[in-house]
């Protein structure tokens, strides 16, 4: 605005950016001053047009102010803000700092020591709105498109890059307030939709804050009075002489004021709910410091105590994406958990693009393309969570669940969950076997090891979302431009020569060969859906009778993915490939937050996530997946 004349501007620049909180019910339960604070809150009308740039306007937004030291000055100062691009394209402050030129000059101009335990030679203090983010933001509305970013990740992964402890650099992250992680009280969501988003976000924001705190030379806390002293001595000189901070009084809004139209009687209603609390910059300052007693306590404690394990399946809609989901239009069969059920309550809505051809996994952000394979894996795990199985696709990442079950108890001796990592293009993903296959873990219990109770392996169990590839993954571009067009007849006719490069059938055959086989280790490959081997020449015409070249490929690699079903159990008694079944489902929901169970425990009930037409068209699926089995299984094409 025209009215900012330093580097934070007015105090409503200052509120909307730092100062502004929202009430905490959990700190209000633990008797600490808690509540809706601001430095300008909305007057009525038709004073807020008039001074509207004197208001503050809180925005998700988050202002990032940087602070360079050596021990003898100030080295560098500058302000980052986010900027948003849609959900799925913003750019966060912390990207923007992590880029800056001169800071990277100053940063790298420190010598490399060969320990990361010396003297201090540059302390950078960032100054935020909140914690860096981790897998956390959005909201229950856009919940399908949010919460697949992690500054935190990033960050980490910045410092190591630019060795900032091998330097000698210290980073001071100070916020001015703890997003999601202080919400704890699992009654304060309104249903259970709330929870499951909620729940598994806030929990995410604890362990995102957990990673900082043990990364070296890092710190968190909340911002002191020295820190918004600061702040203040950096906005507009003649507005903050005297800075009056207000606290809105729920219990001042009339009675019926939730009843009241939108109009200026009801904003008049609110704006008489702002009291002055204090005013003066040394009142403000430590009425600010006291509301944040509460967080500065749940910072402490996240400090000292153990990331929160997470079910190892996730929420309902990551449960619904890895596994339960199906778009098996073969079967006649669309399913998903996130699907509403019609009016009469006896089928699902289904979306006009739901029996399209499929497609395939989530692309991972491009985050992942930068990481090792084994840390893009795990990103996978929170990349793919929150979305609500995008309107006829299994769209997440393929996802494999491993189960050792012992030889004397039959009891589980391990169980890992692996999926697929995206590097740009069908023929460069590490798939899910891939990352299973290198599992130390796993490998040490197969070649002999045993649990601490001295049982060994007898069963490795595979829960999968569709059966091992081989030579059939992929898919081709649509021809909608000439250019299209040219590119799929350029990549049919290699995949025509060749075939897709990769056969997890052949990598999970020698591994059975290699190390269970003199084991008698039985190895039972359990599919919740079969990609492409079903597809016939009849089916292909039928879903796309003038797409010839798709067609003809698609056939091709349908007849290479039974070939991998028949290589992965001939002459291998110890080998067995099935459909899931009820008992397969039971278990896996035990592997999910404990609200993904207490629903898979009423399911077929009324109210339930899993409602009588999931289960009756989960079953069908089932059904039809068993038969199609057993059939190729029994008489295998010549």
């Amino acid at each position: 605005p025209r009215s900012r004349q330093s580097l934070l501007g007015s105090p409503a620049h200052l509120c909307a950016g730092y100062f502004h909180t929202d009430r905490c019910f959990e700190a209000e339960s633990a008797d600490e001053a808690s509540g809706t604070f601001c430095l300008a809150p909305l007057p009525p009308p038709p004073e807020r047009f008039l001074n509207a740039p004197l208001v503050c306007e809180r925005k998700p937004n988050t202002i990032l102010m940087l602070r360079v030291q050596s021990a003898a000055e100030e080295m560098y100062l500058c302000r980052y803000t986010n900027c948003f691009r849609g959900y799925a394209n913003s750019l966060h402050a912390e990207q923007f700092m992590m880029e800056d030129p001169e800071l990277l000059r100053l940063l790298r101009a420190q010598p490399v020591r060969e320990s990361e335990h010396g003297p201090r030679t540059l302390l950078m203090t960032l100054l935020m709105t909140q914690q860096p983010c981790h897998f956390a933001s959005g909201r229950v509305e856009n919940a399908h498109a949010t919460g697949k970013t992690s500054c935190t990740l990033r960050l980490l992964r910045w410092c190591k890059r630019e060795r900032l402890a091998a330097r000698g650099i210290d980073l001071s992250i100070r916020i001015a307030r703890v997003f999601r992680a202080a919400w704890t009280d699992e009654s304060a969501h309104r249903d259970e939709e709330e929870l499951a988003v909620f729940g598994t976000r806030s929990a995410r924001a604890r362990d995102g804050l957990r990673l900082l705190m043990r990364a070296p030379r890092v710190e968190v806390a909340m911002l002191t009075c020295e820190d918004w002293q600061w702040l203040l001595s950096h906005c507009d000189e003649r507005e903050t002489r005297l800075v009056e901070a207000f606290r809105f009084m729920h219990e001042r809004l009339p009675e019926g004021w939730h009843e009241m139209e939108d109009c200026p009687e009801r904003r008049a209603a609110f704006a008489a709910a702002w009291v002055r609390q204090t005013s003066g910059q040394a009142a403000v300052v430590t009425l600010r410091a006291q509301n944040d007693a509460y967080y500065s306590r749940v910072l402490a404690t996240l400090a000292t105590t153990e990331p929160e394990a997470p079910a190892l399946l996730g929420d309902l809609s990551q449960f619904c994406r890895a596994f339960y989901h199906a778009n098996q239009w073969e079967a006649d069969v669309f399913l998903c958990l996130g699907q509403p059920l019609n009016a009469a309550g006896d089928a699902l809505e289904i979306p006009g693009d739901a029996l399209e051809i499929p497609g395939d996994a989530l692309e991972i952000p491009g985050d992942a393309l930068e990481m090792p394979a084994a840390e893009a894996s795990d990103v996978a795990l929170y990349a793919k969570g929150d979305r609500r199985g995008e309107r006829g696709r299994r769209d997440g990442p393929v996802t494999i669940v491993a189960r050792v079950l012992g030889a004397q108890s039959g009891a589980d001796l391990y169980v890992a969950r692996y999926a697929n990592c995206f590097r740009g293009r069908s023929e460069w993903n590490v798939h899910a076997e891939e990352f299973m296959l290198a599992d130390p873990q796993l490998l040490a219990l197969l070649r002999g090891g045993s649990d601490a109770g001295g049982d060994r392996a007898r069963i490795l169990r595979l829960y999968m979302s569709y059966q091992p590839c081989h030579h059939s993954g992929g898919r081709l571009p649509e021809a909608k431009t000439p250019e299209d067009a040219r590119k799929q007849l350029e990549l049919a006719a290699r995949r025509k020569d060749q075939g897709h490069p990769t056969s997890c059938s052949e990598r999970l055959r020698a591994f059975y060969e290699a190390e269970m086989r003199e084991h008698a280790i039985s190895l039972e490959l359990v599919v919740a859906d079969l990609y492409k081997a079903m597809w016939t020449e009849d089916l292909m015409i039928e879903r796309a009778p003038d797409d010839c070249v798709r067609s003809s490929t698609y056939c091709a690699d349908a007849a290479s993915a039974r070939q991998g079903i028949l290589l992965m159990v001939a002459d291998a008694p110890g080998v067995t490939m099935r459909a899931t079944d009820e008992n397969d489902w039971a278990y896996l929901a035990t592997l999910c937050d404990p609200a993904v169970a207490e629903a898979y425990a009423t399911r077929g009930q009324r109210g339930s996530a899993f409602s009588r037409v999931h289960v009756e068209l989960r079953a069908k699926l089932d059904g039809v997946l068993s038969t199609f089995l057993r059939s190729l299984l029994e008489s295998p094409p010549r």
